[in-house]
């Protein structure tokens, strides 16, 4: 049975905080958490939901920023949780100071818990911290159920045992990779969700599971997400790189995808990224609703996407989408067309408002993949060939560790910097007026 824990914090100092932690829990170490803005147990009044949240819940985390402890909110929470002997985990956040006495006996008990300190400011071993609460959920919250459960299990696979054996060995045959089958970089292929005979079912080439050898079998399937239009990337290989590029796009490799997954149609703009809450130290560069979110860093890009449920393309994912199977030099084909793309000959040095190059779609219908801005991808900036078992696409855990950004911006002098191919790198916590991003998800 999945741990849960309740999080609590103030908004002021901790909503997008929150959020990552309670994403990252659930995505990378199976933990259910509970965040007020993400998730509520039914109806009734809203303090009478967090009460029965933390009532139902295994243990309590609290983060502690700057004035966390002046919330009322916050501290009968932590009163609440006491009073019903929750395990509590106080996260010191990076400006948290320490009150000179704890305001109540449960305060203090809190304070007095072992916790963990997270760099949050900085963005320095943020996901390790997670990854060191993760470790403490799990050892705080004992194994439940498993007394009850083990002689229906061991019942159930006796019965199990004796019919299916055959079954099973036919359907691993049935999905056991050719011979010859190039590396894939994702996960293996999904099992179409059954339904019954009243629903209607695509087939599997137009859900996107059927691998494509070519573009041309591709029609665009596009679908919102909150409000937010992503288009499907069908499964499929590629060559990732170009012989003809520069140093770090060779040597190059064949790559597949046994999944479809998700990318958005367009850059993140000022107007979504405000819509979602998100954080960011510095201002745009432009205030312009349909502008590409700019002067953002990788951190604050990767909490925005995991706000959304979503996540920063890697940088396969990245390309595969611009390129497709045809290994497209650039995302509308191989010869370069000026117009196609914003870039320094035809700006006047801003970003354009996202789609606003229409002819220079990709193949998948995912737009400005080719200039107007620079976009953050999650892969760490390492040689090629891309090896997705090597690390790169792991969370970054240390300063410098350099990440890459795909596609161009406004001000790139050549058709060299806007091909599919190209890539460049920034440290995680750099900005610039050039960077933005683009959200993925998994099919699933």
């Amino acid at each position: 049975m999945m741990p849960r824990a309740f999080i609590s914090y103030r908004r002021l100092d901790s909503a997008a905080l929150a959020t990552l932690i309670a994403v990252t829990l659930k995505n990378e170490y199976d933990i259910d958490a509970f965040v007020d803005t993400r998730n509520t147990d039914g109806g009734g009044p809203f303090p009478d939901r967090l009460r029965r949240a933390i009532e139902t819940s295994d243990l309590f985390v609290c983060l502690l920023g700057a004035t966390t402890l002046d919330s009322t909110w916050v501290r009968n929470e932590i009163e609440h949780a006491a009073a019903h002997h929750k395990t509590m985990i106080p996260i010191f956040q990076e400006q948290y100071n320490p009150p000179e006495s704890a305001p109540t006996p449960a305060v203090d008990q809190l304070l007095q818990s072992d916790g963990i300190q997270i760099l949050d400011v900085r963005n320095v071993y943020v996901d390790q911290a997670i990854e060191d609460l993760a470790k403490m959920i799990r050892k705080s919250v004992p194994r439940r159920g498993i007394k009850r459960t083990t002689s229906l299990l061991l019942t159930a696979l006796m019965i199990l045992i004796a019919g299916g054996v055959f079954a099973a060995a036919q359907l691993t045959l049935r999905n056991a990779p050719a011979a010859d089958t190039p590396e894939n970089t994702s996960l293996p292929s999904p099992t179409v969700p059954a339904t019954d005979e009243t629903t209607p079912v695509a087939d599997e080439t137009a859900l996107g599971f059927t691998r494509i050898t070519r573009n041309a079998d591709w029609s665009v399937w596009s679908e919102d997400f909150d409000g937010v239009p992503m288009v499907l990337v069908p499964a499929g290989c590629f060559m990732m790189g170009s012989e003809d590029g520069s140093d770090d796009e060779r040597p190059t490799v064949e790559l597949c995808f046994n999944e479809p997954f998700w990318i958005d149609k367009f850059e993140v703009t000022n107007g979504q990224f405000w819509r979602f809450d998100g954080q960011a130290e510095r201002e745009p560069n432009s205030a312009d609703d349909d502008q590409p979110r700019d002067n953002i860093t990788w951190y604050e890009a990767r909490g925005f996407c995991l706000v959304r449920g979503a996540r920063l393309p890697s940088e396969a994912e990245w390309e595969y989408a611009a390129s497709g199977p045809d290994n497209l030099r650039f995302p509308w084909g191989n010869e370069w067309i000026e117009e196609n793309a914003a870039w320094d000959d035809n700006t006047e040095q801003e970003s354009l408002p996202v789609g606003s190059r229409p002819e220079g779609v990709s193949w998948v219908g995912a737009y400005d993949m080719s200039g107007n801005i620079w976009e953050w991808v999650n892969t760490k900036y390492r040689d090629y060939p891309y090896d997705h078992e090597d690390g790169r696409d792991l969370p970054a855990n240390e300063e410098g560790d350099y990440r890459v950004i795909r596609g161009g911006a406004y001000d790139s002098g050549g058709e060299a910097f806007l091909s599919t191919s190209f890539r460049n790198n920034n440290v995680p916590d750099y900005f610039n007026i050039y960077d933005g991003f683009r959200c993925a998800r998994d099919y699933s």
